[in-house]
C-alpha cells in the first residue's frame, strides 16, 4: 500500500465520507509524484495531472465534479491556473460555457 494504510485505515476507521477519503487520497497520489521527481519543480499543476496516466480519475477527486468535459475543463486549468484549486468544491453551479456542474 505504498506506506498509506495507515492514514487510508484511519480515515475509514473514523467514518470519513467517500469523496472526502477520494480527495484526500488524490491529493497524496499528485502529491507523491511530484515530491519524488525533481523535474517537477518549476511545473504548472495542471501539466503535472497532464501527464499523469490517472489525470482523469485525479481530477474528478481532487474538484468533485459530476459532470463535465474533460477536454474543456483542462483549457479552463491553462487559462487560469487558480480555477484548480485544492479544496472542497461542493456546490449545484453550473458553469454553461464548458458543460462543468459541481455537485
Amino acid at each position: 500500500m505504498n506506506g498509506r494504510t495507515s492514514l487510508l485505515a484511519f480515515l475509514k476507521a473514523d467514518g470519513c465520507p467517500d469523496e472526502v477519503f477520494s480527495f484526500i487520497e488524490a491529493v497524496r497520489r499528485l502529491r507523491n509524484g511530484f515530491a519524488h521527481d525533481i523535474r517537477l519543480t518549476d511545473a504548472k499543476l495542471v501539466e503535472i495531472i497532464k501527464a499523469r496516466p490517472d489525470k482523469s480519475q485525479l481530477i474528478k477527486s481532487l474538484c468533485q465534479i459530476e459532470e463535465y468535459n474533460e477536454a474543456a475543463l483542462i483549457k479552463d486549468y491553462e487559462k487560469d491556473g487558480g480555477f484548480l484549486r485544492l479544496c472542497d468544491c461542493r456546490c449545484d453551479t453550473a458553469v454553461p460555457d464548458n458543460g462543468v456542474r459541481h455537485h
